[in-house]
C-alpha cells in the first residue's frame, strides 16, 4: 500500500517508521546498560557445617534468558538448593523487572574463599571473598558440657564495654539436636534500650559430631542511660518427640525449659568534649552534597538546589542531626520539605542510616560570595576518638541580571509629591500663581518607575514558593494517604512472598516459620504454632501442617509444596479483624 502513496506522504511515513525504530532501539540500548547483576549472602558470620544463602539479583527489563552458571561455585561449595523469583513493578510509566535467584550453600572447608564473578544475560557480577570460621571458633565460647547436650544456648554481644547511644549486636541462638514441637522463646524486654529486631535464620550446623538445627534471632540495641545493662537469659519453651514417634498437632511430647546465659555490659555516659554538641557515636559518619546546577556562576534572582546528605554507620535515623543553612549575605534561603520516611537499611551487621536535606538559594545582590563550610563533630566508637565530618566552603560569583532595571533608592531629604486630587482647573489662579512643583517629584517618579520590576520580580517569586510549598504539601499527604492505606496489604505480601519463595525452594524450615509469621499477622489472635494455625484452617489442610512438623521433626516425606502454598493463599485471604495504627486513631 505504501507504493501507491504520494512521495511527500511516503516520506513522512518512513520518517514515522525511522523515528519509532530508533526509539525502540535506543529503548533496548538503554534497558541493557541498566542491566546489573548483584551477590549477597545472608548473614555476615558463617561457620563450618553451616549452610548459607547466597542471593543473585538482575535488574533487566530485557531479561528471558536462562540463569546463572553455578557450576563454577561447586569447587568450593555444596549446592543444598536453589529458587528463582521474578518481580516487576511500574513507575512513572517506567517499567522495572528484578530477578533473583537463591542457591543455599555449604563451604566444603574453612578458611578464605573467593565466590567468583557469576554471569546471567550477559551480565557480569563483582567477585567478593567470605570468610568460613572453623569449627574450634564456633564451640570457644561454648561449654564442652553444652556441646553434649541435646539443646544448648549460645548467647553473644558485640560489645562488654559501650557508650550510650552505640550500637550493640546481641545475638540469641537456640541449637537442638532432637525433633521439637510447639517451641517458643521469651521475647527481649529491656529498660531504656531502643531495641531493633532483625530477620530470624534458621540453618544446620555439625557440632562435636552431631547435627544441629539452629534459631537464630538478631537485635541491634542502643542503650539510652549509662550505667550496667543487664540483658537476661533467654528461655526455650518446646517438647521433645521421641525417635518412634510420630509429630502431629496433637501429639504429645516431653516438655522442656532451656536457659542461657545473662549479659551484662558497662555503658559509659558521654564524653564532656561533647557537652556542646550533638552526641553522634559511630563507626562511620560522612557528609556529601550536591547542587541542582552549577552554582559557581548565578546571575541576580536565580535559584539553585542545594541537597545535604549525612550517612552514619551504627546510627539509627532517629540520631542523626539536622544541618542548618544560617542566613548567607547575598542570598535567600528556604529549607524544602523533609523526607518522610526513615532511611535505614541492615549491610554486612551493622545498621546505615541516611538523611538528606534540601535548601534553595535565591541570588539577591551581585558579587563574590562564600558558602561557607559545614562541619558535623562525632565519636568514633572504632577509634575511641572525636572526629570531624566536613563540606568545604563553596565560592560563588553572582553577576548583575541585565533582565533586571537597577533599583534606585528615594533621597532621605525629598519632599513628599502633593496629592492630585482635584483636576489643575479647580485651583484657584491666584493660589496657582504662588504654587511651585515640589522639589522630590521627578526623582519620585523615577523611583516609582525604575522599582517596579524589581516589585514585580518579588510577588513573582513569593507566588512561586508559596505554589512550591502547596505542591509539595499535596504531594506529601497524598503519599502518607496512599502509605496508610496499602501499608497492611505491603506486609501480607512480603509475607506471602518469604512464604511461596521457601516453600519452593524446598526449605521447609524457613516455609514453616514463614507460614506462621503470615498467619499472625492475618489472625486476630496471637500465632505462635501450625496448631494455632489448624484451628482456623479446614479439615483436609491440617495432614499437610502435620506433614511438614512431620518432615523436619520426624524425617518423614516432604509435604505436597502446591497444598502448602495453598495453605498460605488461604491465610492471605482471611478476613482479619486487627485495627491498623490509622484505624485506631479513625474507627469507623
Amino acid at each position: 500500500m505504501l507504493l501507491f502513496l504520494p512521495l511527500q506522504k511516503l516520506k513522512a511515513h518512513f520518517r514515522a517508521l525511522l523515528l519509532v525504530s530508533c526509539t525502540l532501539f535506543l529503548a533496548l540500548i538503554s534497558a541493557r546498560l541498566c542491566a546489573e547483576v548483584t551477590v549477597s549472602i545472608d548473614r555476615a558470620e558463617i561457620y563450618e557445617n553451616e549452610s548459607f544463602t547466597l542471593s543473585i539479583q538482575l535488574d533487566d527489563t530485557s531479561y528471558l534468558g536462562k540463569g546463572p552458571d553455578t557450576d563454577i561455585l561447586l569447587q568450593d561449595f555444596e549446592l543444598l538448593g536453589q529458587s528463582k523469583n521474578i518481580s516487576s513493578r511500574s513507575i512513572n510509566g517506567r517499567s522495572e523487572k528484578r530477578t533473583i535467584w537463591q542457591l543455599t550453600l555449604k563451604a566444603k572447608q574453612p578458611g578464605i574463599i573467593t565466590v567468583p564473578a557469576l554471569t546471567v544475560s550477559g551480565e557480569k557480577s563483582q567477585p567478593f571473598t567470605l570468610t568460613i570460621l572453623p569449627i574450634t571458633e564456633v564451640t570457644a565460647g561454648t561449654n564442652q558440657a553444652d556441646l553434649d547436650q541435646d539443646f544448648f544456648i549460645e548467647t553473644q554481644i558485640s560489645d562488654k564495654e559501650s557508650f550510650v547511644q552505640q550500637q550493640l549486636e546481641l545475638t540469641i541462638r537456640f541449637n537442638t539436636s532432637r525433633q521439637l514441637q510447639n517451641l517458643s522463646i521469651t521475647p527481649l524486654d529491656l529498660d531504656d534500650v531502643e531495641i531493633i529486631e532483625l530477620e530470624n535464620k534458621n540453618f544446620r550446623r555439625e557440632l562435636n559430631g552431631k547435627t544441629f538445627l539452629s534459631y537464630e534471632l538478631k537485635y541491634m540495641l542502643f542503650p539510652q542511660k549509662s550505667g550496667e545493662l543487664i540483658i537476661p537469659a533467654s528461655v526455650v519453651q518446646a517438647e521433645v518427640l521421641e525417635a518412634n514417634q510420630r509429630r502431629s498437632l496433637f501429639s504429645q511430647g516431653k516438655p522442656i525449659r532451656v536457659r542461657g546465659q545473662t549479659l551484662t555490659v558497662t555503658v559509659k555516659p558521654i564524653p564532656s568534649t561533647f557537652a556542646d554538641s550533638d552526641w553522634l557515636p559511630a563507626k562511620r559518619l560522612q557528609l556529601s552534597d550536591s547542587f541542582n546546577r552549577p552554582p559557581d556562576r548565578m546571575q541576580v534572582g536565580d535559584a539553585i538546589t542545594r541537597n545535604i546528605n549525612i550517612e552514619a554507620t551504627g546510627l539509627m535515623y532517629a540520631q542523626l542531626p539536622e544541618v542548618a543553612l544560617n542566613k548567607l549575605d547575598g542570598f535567600s534561603v528556604y529549607p524544602e520539605q523533609k523526607q518522610q520516611s526513615p532511611q535505614q537499611v541492615m549491610q554486612a551487621g551493622n545498621l546505615i542510616a541516611s538523611k538528606q536535606q534540601s535548601f534553595s538559594l535565591v541570588a539577591t545582590a551581585a558579587g563574590n560570595y562564600t558558602l561557607p563550610a559545614i562541619t558535623v563533630k562525632w565519636f568514633n566508637t572504632e577509634t575511641q576518638q572525636a572526629e570531624i565530618a566536613s563540606l568545604p566552603a563553596i565560592n560563588i560569583t553572582v553577576s548583575a541580571n541585565p533582565n533586571l532595571l537597577p533599583q534606585q533608592a528615594t533621597p532621605l531629604d525629598a519632599a513628599p509629591a502633593a496629592p492630585l486630587t482635584e483636576p489643575a482647573e479647580s485651583i484657584n489662579k491666584t493660589d496657582a500663581d504662588t504654587l511651585s512643583e515640589p522639589a522630590g517629584a521627578d526623582t519620585f517618579k523615577l523611583t516609582l518607575f525604575s522599582s517596579t520590576p524589581w516589585l514585580l520580580t518579588a510577588i513573582g517569586l513569593v507566588i512561586i514558593i508559596i505554589q512550591y510549598r502547596k505542591i509539595k504539601r499535596l504531594q506529601q499527604l497524598e503519599t502518607t494517604d496512599k502509605s496508610a492505606t496499602d501499608s497492611k496489604l505491603q506486609d501480607q505480601e512480603k509475607l506471602m512472598s518469604a512464604f511461596t519463595q521457601a516453600s519452593h525452594a524446598k526449605d521447609f524450615a524457613s516455609a514453616r516459620t514463614a507460614l506462621i509469621r503470615l498467619a499472625d499477622h492475618q489472625l486476630p489472635n496471637k500465632v505462635s504454632s501450625l496448631a494455632d494455625i489448624a484451628s482456623i484452617c479446614p479439615e483436609e489442610y491440617k495432614g499437610v501442617l502435620n506433614a511438614l512438623d512431620a518432615h523436619l521433626f520426624q524425617s518423614a516425606a516432604s509435604p505436597n509444596q502446591s497444598q502448602l502454598i495453598a495453605i498460605g493463599e488461604f491465610l492471605s485471604q482471611y478476613k482479619t479483624q486487627k485495627k491498623t495504627s490509622l484505624q485506631a486513631f479513625y474507627p469507623s
